[in-house]
C-alpha cells in the first residue's frame, strides 16, 4: 500500500535508505514536490559535498526541462535537468567514443576513425541534414566499389536517413538483454547498401538517431563497468518524472545504473500514459522494480491543485478502476462551480452557433488528431484543411519530422519564406516600418542605406518600400504560396534591388525537394499557410492535439474525441469510452490496448482544464441519455451531486 503524502512533504531522499516510487495524478503538484525535495537534498545530503557530484533530474520534454530549471533558481548549480536522450548523449555517448566504436565494430563490422566524434542528431533534423546525396554516392563508390551504382544512385537522402538500428526486440518488456539490434529492413535498399549508408552516417556525418542513442547508451553502460561507475559517482541521486512514458530500453538503462550506489526516485501516473506509438509502456512504471539491495518505498499524492471539483469528479470517474489512485479531491479551485458540459452535435459537418461562441472565448480546443483540430479553423475550405493534414502527415511519415518543430525553427525553405511574407504583410497592415525592415534586412543589403542618407541610398530605400507595398498588393486568399514566392522574386529582379538572398522555394532539382511532401505543399494557398503559422502552430495557439497539450493546463478546455482511428477496435468508440472507461486491464485482450489508450487520452485531455470543460461529441438525444445514465449511476454509487450537463449544437 502506498503512503499518502502532500506535494510539500520532505521525503528525506537524502537519507539514502531506499528508492522511491511516487504515484501522482494530474494537478497533484508533482513538479512542486520535485523542486522542494531537490532543495532538501542539496541542503542535507553529505553525498553532494563535492562540486563534482550532482543530482540528475530526468523529465520527458524540453519544455518541462526549462520549467524545472526556472523554478530551481540558484539550486541549478547542484542539479542537471535533462531529457533522457540529452543525458545519454552528453554523459554516456560523448565521453565513451572508444567504447561506442568498439560496439559498432563488434556488432556491425564497421571501423570508425578514432578522431571522429559521433553524437545525437539535433531535434528536428535528420541524420543526413546538411549532407548532399551526391556526397553519399561518391563515398559508397569509393569505399564500397563492389556495390553496383544503380542500387543506390536513385535513393534520396530522406530514404537513406531511414537506415537505422532496429531496437524493436530489445525494446520489449521481457527481451534478452544481450540481443543485437541489426539494421531495419528498408524497402528498395539492399543490406549491402544499407551498411554502406550507415558507414557514412556514423563515420562521416557522425550522427546517431534517437533510437540509436538509447541502444548504444544501454550497451555502453551494460558492457563497460568503468563508464557506469563514473555515472554513479557523478549522480548519487536520480529523479525521473513522467515515468509512465518510459519505454523498456530506457527502463533497462535505469536498472543498470541503479545496481549500486545510486538512489532512484520515479514519479508517474499510469492513467497519463499515451505514448505507446513511441514505444512507451505504462507497465514499466506499474511494475517498477530495481536490481538493488535497497527497498522501494511507494508514495501517493492524492490531492488536485488545478481543477474544480466537478472536473475532478469526471476524471475520477474515468479512472475508477485504478486502485493505486482512484480518487482525487479539490485542494485549491473551490469557487468555480461550472459543470462539465457534453456538447452533442447533431450535424457533424457544421460548426454551430454554440461552438462559434466557445471559439470566441478563451478556450483551448484539444483533439486526438490534427484532422479534427483543423475542422475548427474558420474561413478555410475543406480542401485546404485536408491539405494541411496531408502536409502534417507527409512530414511525420515521409521525413520523420514534426511540422510544428520545422515551423518554429524555420528549417525548411518554404517555411522560412512563408513566415517572412507573413511578417511583411503583418507589418504593412500595422504600418510598422521597423518590423518590416527587420525582415527585409535578411534579404537585401540595406544596412548602409539606413545609416547614411544620400541620394543613392534614398533611391535604394524607395525601391525597398515599393517592393514592400507590391508584396502586400500581390497577396490574395487563393494565390498559391509557391506562385507568390516566385512573384516576389520576380519583383526583386524587376526593381533591381541588391539582394543577399532570394525568397526560397525548392524546385524538383533541389536536394531538399521530396516529391511525396511537395506534391501537397505545391497546392498550398498563401491564405492557408498563414493559418498554419498564426492559428495552429503559433506559441499562443488555442488549437492543438491532446499529445501536444500533455503537461500543460488551461482555464477552459474543449475536447473532441471523434473519430476513432482505423487502428482502433470496433468497440473503441467515443460513446463506449465515456460510458465504460477502462484505464488498463489486468489481462489484456487483442483489442484492449487501443481501448485503454483511448480512455487515457480522454483522461489526459479532461485533466488539462482548470475551470470549465466541454466534451464535444457527435450524436443526438439518445447519445445524451446513454451518457446521463452511465455517469448518473456513478454519482449515485459514490454519493455525489450531478457534476455534468448537456447542450445541443
Amino acid at each position: 500500500m502506498a503512503q499518502e503524502i502532500s506535494s510539500s512533504d520532505d521525503l528525506r531522499i537524502y537519507e539514502n535508505s531506499r528508492h522511491l516510487k511516487i504515484f501522482a495524478g494530474p494537478g497533484a503538484g508533482k513538479t512542486h514536490l520535485l523542486i522542494e525535495n531537490i532543495k532538501q537534498m542539496v541542503q542535507h545530503s553529505i553525498k553532494l559535498n563535492s562540486s563534482f557530484r550532482k543530482i540528475l533530474c530526468i523529465t520527458y520534454t524540453n519544455v518541462a526541462v526549462e520549467q524545472i530549471q526556472n523554478r530551481l533558481g540558484a539550486f541549478n548549480n547542484n542539479v542537471i535537468v535533462s531529457t533522457i536522450h540529452s543525458f545519454i548523449n552528453e554523459y554516456v555517448i560523448k565521453p565513451n567514443q572508444l567504447q561506442l566504436k568498439n560496439i559498432i565494430k563488434q556488432e556491425f563490422g564497421l571501423q570508425i576513425h578514432t578522431k571522429k566524434v559521433i553524437s545525437s542528431v539535433q531535434e528536428g533534423f535528420t541524420v543526413l541534414s546538411g549532407h548532399k546525396k551526391e556526397e553519399i554516392y561518391n563515398y559508397i563508390e569509393k569505399n564500397y566499389p563492389t556495390i553496383a551504382s544503380d542500387l543506390y544512385t536513385g535513393l534520396s537522402r530522406t530514404k537513406m536517413a531511414e537506415v537505422q538500428i532496429d531496437i524493436t526486440n530489445l525494446n520489449s518488456e521481457n527481451s534478452d538483454e544481450n540481443l543485437y539490434g541489426g539494421l531495419k529492413d528498408i524497402r528498395n535498399i539492399t543490406p549491402q547498401v544499407a551498411m554502406a549508408v550507415k558507414s557514412y552516417i556514423w563515420g562521416e556525418a557522425g550522427k546517431l538517431s534517437f533510437d540509436e542513442i538509447l541502444y548504444f547508451g544501454y550497451k555502453i553502460l551494460k558492457n563497460f563497468n568503468l563508464s557506469t561507475h563514473l555515472i554513479r559517482c557523478e549522480f548519487p541521486y536520480i529523479l525521473i518524472d513522467e515515468y509512465q512514458d518510459t519505454n523498456p530500453i530506457q527502463n533497462k538503462i535505469i536498472k543498470v545504473i541503479s545496481k549500486k550506489e545510486c538512489i532512484i526516485t520515479v514519479i508517474g501516473d499510469v492513467a497519463q500514459s499515451i505514448y505507446s506509438f513511441q514505444g512507451a509502456n505504462y507497465k514499466e512504471f506499474q511494475n517498477f522494480t530495481l536490481d538493488s539491495t535497497l527497498p522501494i518505498q511507494n508514495y501517493v499524492i492524492k490531492g488536485n491543485r488545478r481543477s474544480t471539483q466537478n472536473i475532478i469528479n469526471l476524471i475520477n470517474y474515468l479512472r475508477q478502476e485504478d486502485k493505486e489512485l482512484n480518487n482525487q479531491n479539490c485542494e485549491l479551485n473551490f469557487d468555480n462551480k461550472h459543470k462539465v458540459t457534453f456538447l452533442i452535435q447533431k450535424n457533424p459537418n457544421t460548426i454551430s452557433r454554440p461552438l462559434n461562441t466557445i471559439l470566441e472565448k478563451d478556450t483551448v480546443f484539444l483533439c486526438r488528431k490534427w484532422a479534427e483540430v483543423l475542422k475548427y479553423i474558420s474561413n478555410t475550405s475543406e480542401e485546404q484543411r485536408k491539405l494541411i493534414n496531408d502536409i502534417i502527415n507527409a512530414y511525420s511519415f515521409q521525413v520523420r519530422r514534426n511540422l510544428e518543430n520545422e515551423i518554429q525553427a524555420k528549417r525548411e525553405a518554404w517555411i522560412e519564406s512563408m513566415i517572412a511574407i507573413n511578417e511583411l504583410d503583418d507589418a504593412f497592415n500595422r504600418k510598422c516600418i521597423p518590423s518590416a525592415f527587420e525582415v527585409l534586412e535578411k534579404y537585401f543589403d540595406i544596412a548602409p542605406s539606413l545609416r547614411s542618407y544620400n541620394e543613392v541610398n534614398n533611391k535604394l530605400l524607395r525601391k525597398v518600400f515599393t517592393f514592400w507595398e507590391k508584396v502586400h498588393s500581390n497577396i490574395d486568399e487563393t494565390i498559391l504560396l509557391k506562385d507568390l514566392i516566385r512573384k516576389i522574386n520576380n519583383l526583386i529582379i524587376e526593381l533591381e534591388i541588391p539582394v543577399r538572398s532570394y525568397f526560397r522555394y525548392p524546385d524538383e532539382n533541389d536536394d531538399d525537394y521530396i516529391e511525396n511532401v511537395y506534391k501537397y505543399i505545391d497546392k498550398l494557398q498563401y491564405f492557408t499557410s498563414k493559418k498554419i503559422t498564426n492559428e495552429i502552430f503559433s506559441r499562443n495557439s488555442k488549437f492543438m492535439t491532446i499529445h501536444k497539450a500533455k503537461g500543460a493546463e488551461f482555464d477552459n478546455v474543449l475536447i473532441n474525441i471523434e473519430p476513432a482511428t482505423r487502428l482502433d477496435s470496433q468497440a473503441c468508440t467515443p460513446l463506449n469510452i465515456i460510458c465504460n472507461p477502462i484505464i488498463f486491464k489486468s489481462s489484456p485482450d487483442r483489442d484492449g490496448n487501443s481501448y485503454e489508450e483511448f480512455t487515457r487520452i480522454v483522461y489526459v485531455a479532461a485533466s488539462r482544464a482548470k475551470n470549465k470543460l466541454y466534451i464535444h461529441l457527435n450524436g443526438d438525444e439518445q447519445t445524451a441519455n446513454i451518457i446521463d445514465h452511465a455517469l448518473g449511476e456513478y454519482c449515485i454509487k459514490n454519493e455525489k451531486e450531478k457534476f455534468f450537463d448537456f447542450e445541443y449544437c
